[in-house]
């Protein structure tokens, strides 16, 4: 039987799970990298997403996702901005839940970076006509027919921007 764990344990838990989810935002094939994104649909029940992780600060305890300012969640977040952030490293044998509150930028100087940063197979998905998660009956990327088979350029992609939005946790 193990003994009483330290007082400092705690925060030793709370500094290896900020240090997995930086690892996730920095590193491609982390499993950290797609957290599940919990919200409360407008229907008042639970919607839930993978969401890829575009950024981490455990000094100001926020997370960073980007989204389609059309989707859903930007609608879920606005009307009821407690969120859930949950990750999965079966590799270290974790669950990571981060409870927070989420606020959705738009057009800002820092949203205007991030965009310009975002590769042109991401800016891609902000090009659809359609708005996310509208059902379909074949399998879609959601994205122009233009763009099948080939990427925009910066400039064909640049409109798109007008539909990129910046969902912040913050306080998890």
């Amino acid at each position: 039987m193990a003994g009483p764990k330290p007082d400092h344990y705690a925060d030793l838990e709370a500094a290896h799970a900020w240090a997995l989810m930086q690892d996730g935002q920095a590193k491609r094939e982390s499993p950290l990298r797609t957290p599940v994104l919990a919200t409360t649909g407008l229907d008042g029940a639970p919607a839930v997403r993978t969401v890829i992780l575009r950024a981490v600060d455990a000094e100001r305890r926020t997370l960073q996702v980007h989204t389609d300012a059309r989707s859903a969640k930007v609608q879920e977040i606005t009307a009821e901005p407690r969120v859930q952030v949950v990750f999965h490293h079966p590799q270290e044998n974790v669950q990571i839940r981060a409870t927070g509150t989420a606020t959705v930028r738009r057009g800002d100087a820092r949203d205007r970076a991030a965009w310009a940063a975002t590769v042109p197979p991401v800016r891609r998905a902000y090009m659809g006509e359609d708005v996310p998660g509208t059902p379909s009956a074949v399998p879609t990327g959601g994205f122009p027919a233009a763009y099948i088979g080939r990427l925009p350029s910066a400039e064909e992609s640049d409109p798109a921007f007008q539909d990129f939005a910046v969902a912040l946790g913050e306080g998890c």
